[in-house]
């Protein structure tokens, strides 16, 4: 049954992207033919990973994960090869994917290399319509799980066990995703999608409505970090849209100063994103500084991980693979796979210092990008996943279809490099 479901899903989906996409101008011999049937792979990519992200998050058994991403991975990088490049972007592409494999090689896993090749596919893409098809392939896929676990064909409705440290075994729903925190997890994701979305068309009466699903759905998991991500999300994306609004009444008729505070007010919402990632890399390495604490911060660190219910105290005495500040390395080691929250030590515990700081790196580089293309929308996506990953490590995983983030770089990076190659074209016009 489960085969026959995926089957039906993909052919449903695919045949919309036949509608979508014209099959005979797909010719291979010529550059707009490449660059359509490149537009037509990256869509598949796209959809097999959102559709295994799907399996993953729910109670349905699966098996060959390494295989399917293998598929990928050719379909997108085939992907890649059929869209033009410049040979200076060709050359940087190269040193990016040599430096995936050699991460590969080092440490077994192959996901910076396979997550680099997707984003780079992404490049001229439309990326609204990329992340509408994760969102309402992800919205269908819950919906789907939802009912399955309710008709009891997979999936339990709710769980009893311990969930929180000191306390008694207590039920909380699970509607076929395993975990409460995994329900309300992908509550957040497509609520930070849709918000990224439509961010622009958004009024105070979309505010109020997520708001109460965000209330709503705090009630039905008791899931405290997917709560206080979701409510950040929402006050941080109305925060964002006021200051905008007072920006562009200043304009019209305000003084100079005025408007220069106004300017300032936008800036600082960039700002205040590119603080959220770094703070939480700064709380992270302070988290995992488990063994050097003195007596006087022993307290302040077992108050805030009791407080956390016991993630930073996982990274030390969680299992048997240690995973705290003293187990990091520059490349991680083969078999550094432990699993635990916090999201931001598992990236430097799985991948090593060079590659996490990298990402990082990109992050903020998307950042300063989104300022460039005045993408508020993006920006939100960034501030609140942030914030998410230093307690929850959802993001950090093998699955392209949890990182919504890939298909932005992808485009944004795209866009820019895009910038460069036509304002050296305008200069050779005028030298010659």
């Amino acid at each position: 049954m489960r085969g026959a479901l995926v089957d039906n899903i993909m052919a449903a989906v695919l045949g919309k992207l036949h509608g979508g996409f014209d099959l005979a101008a797909m010719n291979p011999k010529t550059a707009q033919g490449r660059e359509k049937l490149g537009s037509l792979l990256i869509y598949a990519a796209l959809i097999a990973e959102t559709i295994i992200m799907l399996i993953d998050m729910s109670e349905i058994p699966y098996s060959s994960m390494s295989l399917i991403f293998r598929g990928t991975f050719a379909i997108s990088f085939l992907a890649l090869c059929l869209k033009h490049h410049e040979k200076k972007v060709w050359a940087g592409l190269a040193v990016m994917m040599l430096f995936g494999v050699f991460c590969w090689y080092h440490t077994g896993r192959n996901e910076i290399l396979r997550f680099f090749v997707f984003a780079a596919a992404c490049g001229g893409e439309d990326v609204k319509k990329l992340l509408k098809t994760e969102f309402f392939m992800g919205l269908a896929g819950s919906l789907l799980i939802v009912l399955l676990s309710l008709t009891g064909l997979f999936g339990a409705i709710d769980q009893t066990t311990h969930y929180r440290m000191g306390q008694d075994e207590t039920t909380r729903n699970t509607f076929g995703f395993g975990h409460p925190n995994a329900l309300h997890c992908m509550f957040l994701m497509l609520l930070i999608l849709g918000m990224a979305i439509w961010y622009e068309s958004m009024r105070l009466k979309h505010f109020a409505i997520v708001s109460a699903a965000c209330i709503v759905m705090f009630l039905i998991t008791d899931s405290r970090t997917g709560a206080v991500a979701s409510f950040f999300a929402v006050a941080f994306a109305a925060a964002v849209k006021l200051i905008t609004a007072f920006r562009d009444r200043i304009k019209e008729s305000g003084s100079a100063p005025a408007k220069c505070f106004a300017e300032g007010l936008v800036d600082l919402c960039y700002t205040e994103t590119a603080a959220i990632v770094m703070a939480g890399c700064v709380f992270t390495v302070w988290a995992a500084k488990w063994s050097t604490h003195s007596r006087v911060w022993w307290y302040v660190y077992e108050s805030v991980d009791r407080f956390l219910n016991g993630r930073m105290g996982e990274l030390e005495f969680g299992a048997l693979e240690k995973a705290s500040l003293a187990y990091w390395s520059l490349f991680s080691r083969r078999g550094a796979g432990r699993y635990f929250d916090m999201g931001i030590a598992r990236l430097y515990y799985w991948y090593g210092i060079i590659p996490a700081t990298m990402a990082v790196f990109i992050v903020l580089l998307t950042i300063a990008l989104c300022r460039r293309y005045n993408e508020k929308g993006f920006l939100v996506m960034i501030a609140a996943m942030a914030l998410y990953t230093v307690f929850e490590a959802h993001l950090v995983s093998v699955f392209i279809g949890r990182n919504y983030l890939l298909p932005v770089m992808g485009v944004l990076f795209s866009r820019y490099l895009a910038e460069g190659r036509d304002r050296h074209s305008e200069k050779d016009k005028q030298h010659r």
